[in-house]
């Protein structure tokens, strides 16, 4: 089955580091290669995660980052998200909320390692939960 997905920055950030093969977070970007996730993101999300995977303490190279970045665009939709006042906990949140919010089409999850600055939803699930659900579709 494949899910559609808004993956906040943290989630790929964590994913592209070294850590355990099998955490969540780099499950999610394998699921992503694999075509078990489709991203959905809009320009400003794109450019967030290039600005954060190039930041000097992660030691990206640029032109990985740049690969990557391009790839997530070719496979992942598109969206042009009417940004507005969410009152979320923290307001840098709101374009990944908006990228949800704004594809219902897709009936998109938001996964977020912080949880909690989202509102409480049956589609926003941490990476954890996103591989759980992945996982039992698959069987």
């Amino acid at each position: 089955m494949r899910c559609y997905a808004v993956i906040d920055t943290n989630v790929i950030v964590s994913g592209t580091l070294p850590s355990r093969p099998d955490s969540p977070p780099k499950r999610i970007m394998e699921s992503i290669v694999n075509g078990k996730i489709t991203p959905i993101y809009s320009e400003y999300i794109l450019n967030e995660y290039r600005g954060v995977l190039q930041r000097d303490k992660f030691h990206f190279n640029k032109n990985d980052v740049d690969i990557l970045i391009r790839f997530l665009g070719s496979i992942g939709i598109s969206v042009k998200p009417k940004i507005e006042d969410y009152d979320l906990p923290d307001p840098k949140d709101s374009p990944i909320y908006a990228a949800m919010m704004s594809s219902p089409q897709y009936n998109p999850y938001l996964v977020t390692g912080n949880i909690r600055h989202f509102p409480k939803a049956d589609r926003i699930v941490t990476p954890k939960k996103m591989m759980e659900i992945i996982d039992t579709d698959d069987r």
